[in-house]
């Protein structure tokens, strides 16, 4: 139950802090981040809301054996009152038969007196004296016999009852306790409930927003792709940067409009007489060239713009740069690396310094420091 309590805290703390987040303003990545941090939430919440109606299912089991543990006692009451009532009509037969024996012995003068002395010493002989007595110790014997069995039957009657209201009383209180802890257990499966309802609402709002932001990463080929006036270059260079981005896409949506495009930008060079294969027209002309400080990393989760970052020498790989000097999102051609995007950004990149991803530390050992000429080909929405 601690745990439980604990848990529930924990994710209604972890909302809290969670909920300012969703805002247009926000980075891609700060939106991923967040939308991967639901996504485990939401995970751990299926996982203790199974262990909650686990415990529940447990608990109205138990309640069920409990109610009937009650009811078979009740019934158990009831066969010792009737065992109580049998017992007493007993006692009062064997009351009976005792004063009938006593009156018979009385009328035949086989005993006149009001105690066995007198009796005994009634004897007309030795003989009968002993006779007598041997009477007495019998019928003596007999009512004693007569006499505790009742009384040991009474006694075990009454701590017969004694234990089945105990029995009863404990039964009914561990019911109470358990059916209190049910409601709690219930109340807590309520509240873990609600808050995986306003976590997932958080992250279909947080998806939304990451949708958003992928689609202006590719907005612009879409556009080429969809213009009737777009040349062949054109539609390759966007066929092309639609191939590039698209192993760094990760909303469904966003990556089917790619996949679309793609098929609809190669049937379109079709019909104008080029054919996807043709050789990709390079970049010409370049708004800005940079002389930078090259360094490399590796082992990247996500970057700043929450695209994983991406080592591909014939494609589009990820780099990292200031953005006040390359806004996040531009395409760039590093000589000696090869087309980039500017996705990513380092506490130690600032000014005129570039960070270039490489697939493992090896590379980036073998790479060094070094400067590199930076082409800066389009900002985002331009490419």
């Amino acid at each position: 139950m601690k745990k439980i309590c604990f848990i529930l805290l924990a994710f209604v703390i972890l909302l809290l802090n969670i909920t300012p987040t969703v805002k247009a303003t926000n980075s891609l990545n700060d939106n991923k981040i967040t939308f991967n941090q639901i996504s485990d939430n939401l995970k751990e919440l299926d996982s203790n809301l199974a262990q909650v109606n686990k415990e529940i299912a447990s608990l109205k089991t138990q309640v069920t054996s409990n109610e009937g543990t009650i009811s078979n006692t009740e019934e158990e009451i009831k066969r010792n009152e009737e065992n109580v009532t049998s017992l007493q009509n007993e006692i009062v037969k064997s009351e009976e038969l005792l004063n009938k024996r006593l009156r018979e012995m009385y009328k035949s003068n086989a005993y006149g007196g009001v105690n066995y002395l007198d009796f005994l010493f009634k004897s007309d002989s030795l003989n009968d004296f002993f006779s007598k007595m041997q009477a007495c110790n019998i019928i003596i014997s007999q009512d004693k016999t007569l006499i505790k069995g009742i009384k040991d039957k009474v006694s075990k009657l009454n701590e017969s009852k004694i234990l089945i209201n105990e029995k009863k009383e404990k039964v009914v209180e561990l019911n109470e306790e358990t059916k209190n802890k049910l409601k709690e257990v219930q109340d807590k499966q309520s509240d873990l409930a609600e808050l995986k309802n306003k976590m997932s609402v958080e992250k279909i709002a947080i998806s939304g927003l990451i949708e958003e932001n992928e689609l202006k990463l590719i907005n612009y080929s879409l556009s080429v792709i969809n213009s009737s006036d777009s040349s062949g270059n054109q539609l390759t260079q966007a066929i092309k940067n639609l191939e590039d981005i698209l192993p760094q896409l990760s909303t469904p949506s966003v990556i089917a409009k790619a996949n679309e495009a793609l098929t609809q930008g190669k049937e379109k060079l079709i019909t104008i007489g080029n054919s996807p294969s043709d050789n990709i027209p390079g970049d010409n002309s370049y708004k800005k060239t940079y002389n930078m400080e090259a360094t490399a990393y590796s082992d990247g989760i996500l970057t700043r713009m929450g695209l994983p970052p991406v080592r591909n020498p014939n494609g589009l790989s990820s780099v990292a740069v200031d953005p006040s000097v390359i806004p996040l999102g531009s395409k760039l051609f590093v000589e000696g690396y090869g087309y980039a995007i500017a996705s990513d950004t380092g506490s130690a990149i600032i000014g005129m310094k570039i960070d270039l991803y490489m697939n493992s530390s090896a590379e980036c050992f073998s790479f060094g420091r070094k400067s590199v000429t930076v082409h800066l080909i389009s900002y985002q929405g331009e490419w």
